[in-house]
């Protein structure tokens, strides 16, 4: 069978031609949404990546969605389209460091950012913040696509060599 003819290589085509486009819109906007039924979650489609917040800052809501443009926003700029993935767990951030991240990141007019890690323990102070970049997931998943290829297409030729002429 052709490559062409094949549902797994045209699927594999969707799916990443889907994830190219999250991760170009990931970094012009930041699409959420959230819910309190598990606890305080947020799951959102930002700064390059999936970003997921557990018990984080008290919602405006019990459930909902949102988005936002990053017009300019440091962070976007600083990392761009290849951030590093990021976990930040609860209790990473003291006072003393929530109060001059606090000072250094309202006073300064180009609010400086040394890391993202740092951003992220400042935005989820008693929270677990997690951001998988899209670069990631598109790599994982184009090598397990390619894998999952190859190993059809070894197999089909094996199929094919091993089956008798009709008399």
């Amino acid at each position: 069978m052709k490559l062409h003819r094949s549902l797994t290589f045209w699927s594999g085509l969707l799916v990443i031609a889907a994830l190219i486009w999250a991760w170009r819109d990931s970094m012009r906007y930041g699409s959420s949404a959230w819910t309190e039924r598990a606890g305080r979650i947020l799951i959102a489609n930002a700064y390059a990546g999936i970003q997921v917040i557990h018990e984080g800052a008290p919602l405006s809501s019990p459930y909902g969605a949102g988005r936002r443009e990053f017009a300019g926003d440091p962070i976007v700029v600083l990392f761009g389209a290849l951030p590093p993935p990021v976990l930040v767990r609860k209790g990473e951030l003291t006072h003393e460091r929530n109060r001059e991240f606090s000072a250094r990141f309202t006073t300064a007019a180009d609010r400086p950012v040394y890391s993202l890690r740092e951003w992220f323990e400042f935005i989820s102070v008693g929270g677990m913040n997690l951001l998988i970049p899209h670069w990631l997931i598109l790599s994982v998943f184009t090598s397990l696509w390619l894998a999952l290829l190859g190993w059809r297409a070894r197999r089909r030729k094996k199929a094919l060599t091993t089956q008798r002429p009709a008399p």
